[in-house]
Order: structure tokens, then C-alpha cells, then sequence
């Protein structure tokens, strides 16, 4: 079994009052987030940050079980998705923005169907992913960055604007420098950073690949010519450089999803190299950030199921792995589906509605729609209506959710919902 036990999610006694709840949103898994129940639902605490509050805001929303647009009953939607998935030749299972026991029972459709499966956030995972396949990687878990670590990189803004709590949880012990490779912080950025003032670098992040091979360069002691690479003056580089290779144990973070660029794994692959080359001589160590609507916990559950990861295709031959071909949106873009089924508990883009393509979206409350899909099975919240769990942005931890709102009306878990459709559609194979 894949999974660990981590810290409850939420104290589920608190039912009235606060409770301690692991926040499954943005891939850091922070497990100490204050939530409040209450008439109005589960809200964040005074020390909330806006990642929860606006999943939590989300979450306040209601969704409806439909046919077509129309009000149904759970039972026929089942049995109305259950007639679109037998009629399938190629079916997309996308979305996956769920828990783990979601994504696994997606799968268990997919194996008596066929189709083509992948995460909506996936393009950065697989970025990071193209690269650790190619060259190899050293990366950090957010624990050894906690505990070890005494210079910290923020490659671009997205490393805090898309993780709010990531400065805070770094901390600051004596001695740990930050650095902001490429952005300048606003306001906010840092909340819970209690250390010395950050460095910051000036830099364009468009041209990454050629900024990492210049840092690599002068760790090297080799001659880097010009005043400035990728609007990076020469001087501050220079430093840059010396401190990666003064440092005792230095971390790298990026966000693969946001890096900018025609090439961002060429980015990617040059954060990496100059992570190799540091370790010739001191430690130090990547740390890739992603994760957010459990897209570690989808990757990790594909690949245990199917031995291939996500973008696969279940074909009568087995699953066959084609990360460029098998992109969703690729898929969409060139029809080469006939239905969508889309699950989406924890976020994520909103529901696609392609021309000509029926949908079957397997959605809790908040979840945005492009436009109508062919049925919609609401299902409930992880953490809130019923327990779950997720994978952190590291991997190496599946975080246990414990519900804090069961009881409360509100919908099944997603797992039984496809569970329920699986069972429909034996019922419909049979009948025909």
C-alpha cells in the first residue's frame, strides 16, 4: 500500500467552534489552519491564508444534480451517464482535481472503458517529471527545507503567490538567507518570513535557461563575458554564484506550472544542472513546486494503477504512456474524444464544454462550468462532508482528511458517486 498516515485533517469534536484542519488546496499541505463552523459553513480562522479561504469560499457554493441542464434525481443521471459512457469509443477521464480515493475509482471506469487519462494542472508535474527522466534530479521535501537549509532561491513570484504560506513555513533560524531570483516581493508575498530582508536579484525570467547557464558558469570559475545575461547584471550573478557555493545547504524552488518562456523545460533542465554542479562541491538541493487539486496524489495513484502515469491511454493492449499526445487539452482541441468525464472536487480549471462532445462532470459544490454538461453528479467535499486523502507537493506524504461537516446534508463522496456510475453501466451493458 502507497499510502501513510499523516496528522488528522480537522478535529472533528470542534463541530461548533475551531478546529485544526490540514488544508488540501495549494499541494503544502499546512496542518494547522484554523477553521470555524458555524451557520454559514466551514470558514477559515484569523490565521487563515487566501489559498483556503477562497477554496473554502468556493465550497459554499451549491451544485445540482442535472440531465441535460435539467433538475434529476441521482439514480437517473447515473443511469443517463451510464448510457453516454457504453456509447463511448474514446472517452477523456480529465479533471482528477479530487482525493485519491476519487482518482482511483476514475480509473476503475477507465479499465472497463478505455480512453485517455490526464490531470488538468498537469503541465507542469510533467515539465519536472521530462526532466528527472532525462538527467536525474536531487530535490528536497519541505521538511529537510524546514530543517537544514541555510539559503533559500525563490525562482519567480509564483513560488509564494501560488503557495501563500511557503515563506512562513520556511521559518528563520539564525543564519537562513532568502534570495528572490527574478521578482521583486509585494506586499504579502512574504507573510510569515520573520528573517533578515530578502535578496533580490533582478532578472528575466523568459531567458532562464540562458540566467542557469551563466550561474553554472561562474560556480565553475569560468569566464562569463558581457555586463548582464537575461537582464541580470554581471556583479549580482557573480554574488549569487558565490553564495550558492558558500552555502552549507542550499535550496532551489521553482514553480514548473508558471515558469515563463518558449521552452520551460529547458528552464526546468537548467535549474537542474546547476543543482548537479553544486553538489560537486557542497550540498544543495531542488525543490519543485506543484500539487495544487491533488495533482501529486493523481500522478502517484495513475502510476501505481497503471504503471504509466497520467496521460496514458488504456487501450486493449494496456496503458500506453505519450505525454504530448495524450495532453487533454490536446485531445479536446483535436477531437479525438467523444465524451469528457470530468471529476473536479478540489478546484481546478472550470468544466470544458467542447463542441459536439458530451460531458459528464462529477463535481462538488463551486465548481465552474464552461457551459451545460450532459450530466452532472454532484459529489461532496473532501475533508468537509467525508474523509479523504491527498499527496503534498513533495510526494513523500499522503495527508488523511478527516471530515468536519458530516452530517451536515451534504453530498457522497466522488468515489462512491463513480462507483455507482460503474455499477450503472454494467446494468446498461447487460441490458443490451
Amino acid at each position: 500500500m502507497f499510502r501513510r498516515r499523516a496528522r488528522p485533517l480537522m478535529d472533528a469534536a470542534a463541530s461548533t467552534a475551531a478546529a485544526t484542519a490540514t488544508c488540501p488546496f495549494c499541494g503544502l499541505g499546512c496542518d494547522d489552519l484554523p477553521i470555524v463552523t458555524g451557520p454559514q459553513g466551514p470558514r477559515p480562522g484569523d490565521a487563515g491564508c487566501p489559498a483556503a479561504a477562497a477554496g473554502l469560499e468556493r465550497w459554499s457554493q451549491p451544485v445540482a444534480c442535472t440531465i441535460a441542464g435539467a433538475p434529476a434525481a441521482p439514480a437517473d443521471a447515473a443511469v443517463a451517464a451510464a448510457r453516454l459512457l457504453a456509447a463511448a469509443r474514446r472517452p477523456l477521464y480529465a479533471g482528477l482535481c479530487a482525493e485519491v480515493e476519487a482518482v482511483a475509482a476514475v480509473l476503475a471506469l477507465a479499465d472497463r472503458t478505455g480512453g485517455v487519462i490526464d490531470h488538468a494542472l498537469s503541465d507542469g508535474h510533467l515539465r519536472n517529471l521530462a526532466v528527472l527522466q532525462d538527467t536525474g534530479a536531487v530535490n528536497a521535501t519541505l521538511g529537510e527545507v524546514r530543517a537544514r537549509s541555510d539559503l533559500v532561491v525563490l525562482v519567480g513570484p509564483d513560488t509564494v503567490r501560488r503557495f501563500p504560506r511557503l515563506a512562513e513555513r520556511l521559518h528563520a533560524p539564525p543564519g537562513r538567507a532568502l534570495v528572490c531570483l527574478g521578482w521583486t516581493p509585494e506586499p504579502g508575498d512574504l507573510a510569515g518570513w520573520t528573517g533578515a530582508p530578502p535578496e533580490v536579484v533582478e532578472a528575466d525570467l523568459t531567458a532562464l535557461p540562458d540566467l542557469a547557464a551563466a550561474l553554472r558558469a561562474l560556480v565553475a570559475g569560468r569566464p562569463v563575458a558581457g555586463g548582464s545575461i537575461a537582464g541580470a547584471s554581471r556583479p549580482a550573478l557573480e554574488a549569487l554564484a558565490a553564495r550558492l557555493a558558500a552555502a552549507r545547504y542550499g535550496i532551489i524552488a521553482w514553480a514548473a506550472g508558471a515558469l515563463p518562456g518558449p521552452v520551460p523545460e529547458l528552464a526546468v533542465q537548467g535549474l537542474v544542472e546547476l543543482i548537479r554542479d553544486l553538489n560537486r562541491t557542497t550540498r544543495c538541493l531542488g525543490l519543485p513546486l506543484g500539487g495544487a487539486a491533488n495533482l501529486t496524489g493523481a500522478h502517484q495513484v495513475v502510476t501505481w494503477q497503471s504503471g504509466c502515469g497520467l496521460r496514458s491511454a488504456i487501450t486493449a493492449d494496456g496503458p500506453l504512456l505519450d505525454p504530448d499526445h495524450n495532453a487533454w487539452s490536446r485531445v479536446l482541441a483535436a477531437g479525438e474524444t467523444d465524451l469528457v468525464v470530468w471529476t473536479a472536487t478540489l478546484g481546478g480549471p472550470p468544466v470544458p464544454h467542447p463542441r459536439g462532445v458530451p460531458v459528464i462532470a462529477v463535481a462538488a459544490p463551486g465548481t465552474a462550468f464552461d457551459g451545460t454538461p450532459a450530466v452532472v453528479l454532484p459529489a461532496g467535499r473532501p475533508g468537509l462532508d467525508h474523509d479523504a486523502t491527498v499527496f503534498r507537493t513533495d510526494g513523500t506524504l499522503a495527508l488523511r482528511l478527516r471530515a468536519v461537516a458530516a452530517g451536515e446534508g451534504g453530498h457522497p463522496p466522488a468515489a462512491r458517486v463513480l462507483g455507482d456510475l460503474l455499477a450503472a453501466l454494467e446494468e446498461v451493458r447487460h441490458a443490451h
